[in-house]
C-alpha cells in the first residue's frame, strides 16, 4: 500500500469518527433532561412505581411528574424549548420524543415555557383540561385548577384554542387571557412577569454534561427562584393553590 493511499485511509478514518461524535453530540441535544429541581418532585413512568426525579436524568415520553409545595422542576427539550413545570403542579409529558410535535399535559397547576424559534411546520404546546395554548417560539405560562385557567404571554404570540367550543384567539405580547366560564383578555399583570423572570434567566447553554456545570447551572436557578419569591412576598402574591383559594 503507498503512502498516498494510508493518509487518505487515515484521513477518511478521522472524518468517519468525526461525524460520529457530531452525530451522538446531536443526538444527546434533542433528549429532554432535568436541568434544576427543588424540594418534592416525582415521576411515574409507565407502571414503573413513582419516585423522586433526579437532576441530569433523561425524562421520557408520557412521563407524569407531580410537584410538591415550594417545589419545581426545569428541564430541556432538546434544543427546541426549556419547561418549568411550578409547585403543586400534575403534568403528562405527552409528546416529547418528535420534536416537531411537542405537547406538554398540564392536569393541575403551572407550567412556564421558553419556546426558541421553531421551523415551520413544528409547534409546541400545552394542552390543559380546558384549552391548548400553542406557539412556535416564545416566552409564555400556562395555569389551570378545577375548571379554571389563564395563559399570560411576556415575549411572542401564543394561539389559543378553547376546548368544547369554537373560541380561538391569538394573544400578544404583554397580554394574559383567562378562562372562568368566560373568555377574558387583560394586560398581563407585574406578578406574571415576575413569575416568568425565571425563564428569562436562564442561560443559552442548559446541555451541560459535566456535573461540576450542571450542579453549578441548578444552584443559579435555585437562587433565581428565591430572588423571584422575594418579589412576589414584596407584593403580597400567595404561593400555593391552598392559599389562593
Amino acid at each position: 500500500m503507498s503512502g498516498n493511499t494510508r493518509n487518505y485511509l487515515s484521513l477518511l478514518t478521522a472524518f468517519v469518527m468525526t461525524l460520529s461524535v457530531l452525530s451522538c453530540a446531536k443526538e444527546q441535544d434533542q433528549k429532554s433532561r432535568v436541568i434544576s429541581l427543588l424540594g418534592a418532585v416525582n415521576v411515574t413512568r409507565g407502571t414503573e412505581a413513582k419516585r423522586p426525579v433526579v437532576l441530569g436524568e433523561e425524562l421520557k415520553e408520557n412521563d407524569r411528574i407531580i410537584t410538591g409545595p415550594a417545589s419545581f422542576v426545569v428541564f430541556s427539550i432538546g434544543d427546541s424549548a426549556v419547561t418549568r413545570i411550578q409547585p403543586e403542579s400534575d403534568v403528562v409529558l405527552t409528546s416529547i420524543a418528535d420534536m416537531s410535535k411537542i405537547d406538554i399535559g398540564l392536569d393541575k397547576g403551572s407550567v412556564l415555557s421558553k419556546v426558541n424559534k421553531l421551523a415551520k411546520g413544528t409547534g409546541y404546546r400545552v394542552t390543559t383540561p380546558t384549552v391548548v395554548a400553542s406557539v412556535r417560539g416564545t416566552l409564555f405560562s400556562v395555569n389551570t385548577d378545577e375548571g379554571t385557567g389563564a395563559v399570560a404571554v411576556k415575549n411572542g404570540r401564543v394561539s389559543v384554542a378553547v376546548k368544547n367550543s369554537d373560541k380561538s384567539l391569538d394573544i400578544s405580547e404583554g397580554t394574559t387571557v383567562v378562562f372562568t366560564g368566560e373568555v377574558v383578555t387583560r394586560p398581563m399583570e407585574e406578578t406574571e412577569g415576575i413569575i416568568l423572570e425565571n425563564m428569562e434567566a436562564l442561560p443559552a447553554d442548559l446541555n451541560m454534561r459535566a456535573e461540576e456545570k450542571r450542579q453549578e447551572l441548578n444552584r443559579d436557578i435555585i437562587e433565581k427562584d428565591r430572588e423571584v419569591n422575594r418579589k412576589l412576598d414584596e407584593k403580597g402574591v400567595p404561593r400555593t393553590l391552598e392559599d389562593m383559594k
